[in-house]
């Protein structure tokens, strides 16, 4: 991770560590609390067409749909409901780059959001112009927050376009190349890599992970899993950890990691704790989505995840007001089954169950 991003992280441990006692004390009595992270789907619009992801086909289905996506400035007013609390942004899809006005909304959301100092979005970087245009204007816009973009690279070569679809890693690797340069002129950008893994990739993991570390730092390894928001659950056998080998990859991975660098240390826990954990179908630690962390969908539903599509709550214009939705008896009755889910255990939502839980986390990793 690039110093100027980690001096930037430093910066928020004191706000961080407040909000992290704040939802703990939710967790313990199971009552609602605002997150300090919201995940944002930008879009389920998406060029690429993922074998291990369904989110592409709903435009194709459903194309009216399209038009039911909020505006930038509606999603702005979704953070300005709970805005003082965030210390995290998240922007995901489909494919943020495919919205004409993807800069105006993750503008609209940092403005309503001062005390954010994380700003995270990932991409599949099939367009380098449009990757290079948006993360640099953002980058430029916020010096003092960390800018981190991960690029979507599950293979290379053939095994890039059987999984992915289309044929592509040359386009990833050459955004990542200009994020790379742009790095150099915001020091607060960090690009990276994110891999998925499947047993369609497998066979292939050393040489994707040389690849993936020759071109970037804190690159992130997540395992494919029946997101309901990604599959609509129409993907049959797509969970990764019911592989025998998985477990061996994960152990090549976590061996192919960098030592230096909070976001290694944090990858190398999430690698350990998701070994340790096999072959059981649960997650190693419980989640803490729907407390730590509320996502939100492109149509302004609250969900609690990306695992589960059924909305916690459907925010409102015009003010689309989180808190007002999260006192609802309605939302309460909907989170309480999953309150603490082991159902899976990837980054999005792992990673801040994991700050929720550090010496918890750690230990388990070393046991």
């Amino acid at each position: 991770m690039a110093s100027r991003a980690s001096f930037i992280l430093a910066q928020q441990t004191p706000g961080l560590l407040r909000e992290l006692l704040r939802v703990s004390r939710g967790l313990r009595k199971r009552k609602t609390v605002l997150p300090w992270k919201l995940e944002f789907f930008t879009t389920y619009s998406c060029g690429s067409r993922c074998k291990t992801c369904l989110i592409w086909t709903r435009y194709e289905r459903e194309p009216e749909k399209q038009a039911q996506e909020l505006s930038a400035a509606d999603f702005g007013r979704v953070a300005a409901s709970v805005g003082r609390h965030l210390r995290w942004l998240s922007f995901t899809g489909g494919e943020i780059t495919d919205r004409d006005d993807a800069e105006e909304l993750v503008r609209n959301v940092a403005d309503a959001s001062p005390y954010a100092r994380v700003m995270s979005t990932s991409s599949h970087g099939l367009d380098p112009e449009k990757v290079e245009r948006l993360f640099g204007a953002i980058a430029k816009a916020y010096p003092k927050r960390a800018i981190m973009v991960t690029l979507s690279l599950d293979g290379l070569g053939d095994t890039y376009t059987k999984i992915r679809g289309v044929d592509g890693h040359l386009q990833v690797e050459e955004s990542m190349e200009r994020l790379q340069r742009l790095s150099k002129t915001y020091p607060n950008l960090t690009p990276s890599f994110q891999a998925t893994l499947s047993p369609a990739n497998f066979d292939q993991v050393s040489e994707l992970l040389a690849r993936m570390n020759s071109l970037a730092d804190g690159n992130v390894v997540t395992i494919a899993n029946d997101s309901k928001v990604l599959t609509e659950g129409r993907i049959k056998n797509i969970d990764a950890r019911a592989d025998d080998r998985l477990k061996d990859v994960l152990q090549t991975v976590a061996k192919s990691l960098p030592r230096a660098g909070l976001s290694n240390l944090f990858a190398r826990t999430y690698l350990r704790l998701s070994a340790k954990a096999l072959p059981s179908p649960d997650a190693p630690i419980p989640c803490t989505a729907g407390f730590s962390s509320l996502t939100i969908s492109p149509y302004g539903e609250i969900l609690q995840c990306d695992r589960h599509d059924e909305p916690l709550a459907t925010l409102q214009a015009p003010d689309f007001d989180i808190p007002s939705a999260i006192e609802s008896a309605e939302f309460k009755t909907r989170l309480e089954p999953w309150i603490g889910c082991t159902e899976c255990f990837t980054p999005c939502q792992a990673y801040p169950s994991m700050m929720q839980a550090p010496f918890q986390s750690f230990w388990r990793s070393l046991g």
